[in-house]
């Protein structure tokens, strides 16, 4: 909120956020941050030989890859704060970066898994849309496998019973 008044010329500038009066926590929370993508990196790199079904590599790459952006975004932004006449203009700023950095971490992490999950449960209507022939036809398959293991069962039996020991 401005207010101006023009017969003794001078400008009132009010403007409310949450600050601290110390640079301290803004580069302790920045090392920290640092820190974490670091330790995710490392384990990013240990887990790209595991099955695929399990594998997130590529997902945590892409976080580590947006939060590392942000965080550079973040401190060019607190870097300059000082040449800013406007102190809502730099909170402001960092609180979209944080806001977005957020919104694309979980854009990353989640939509691919609801994306999946989605393509799961239309796989499966449209499996039970095809009517019963598909029961039907998968119940005889089992019974079939269940005939053959008792065949198999009974073959070894007969050739191990014909069997002498010497």
């Amino acid at each position: 909120m401005t207010l101006t008044n023009e017969l003794q010329n001078y400008i009132v500038e009010v403007s409310n956020f949450c600050a601290s009066s110390s640079d301290g926590w803004q580069i302790a929370t920045s090392v920290y941050l640092l820190v974490l993508l670091l330790v995710s990196t490392a384990i990013a790199t240990q887990n790209h030989g595991i099955r695929e079904e399990f594998n997130e590599t590529r997902y945590l790459a892409l976080m580590i890859y947006s939060h590392f952006m942000f965080t550079i975004l973040r401190l060019i932004t607190f870097l300059v704060s000082d040449s800013f006449s406007r102190t809502y203009a730099v909170s402001a700023t960092m609180s979209i970066l944080l806001s977005l950095d957020i919104l694309i971490t979980i854009g990353i992490y989640f939509l691919p898994k609801l994306i999946k999950a989605r393509m799961a449960i239309n796989d499966s209507s449209s499996a039970n849309n095809r009517g019963a022939s598909v029961h039907r036809r998968s119940d005889q398959a089992s019974q079939l496998a269940s005939r053959r293991g008792s065949l198999r069962k009974q073959t070894i039996r007969s050739i191990g019973g014909s069997r002498s020991c010497l």
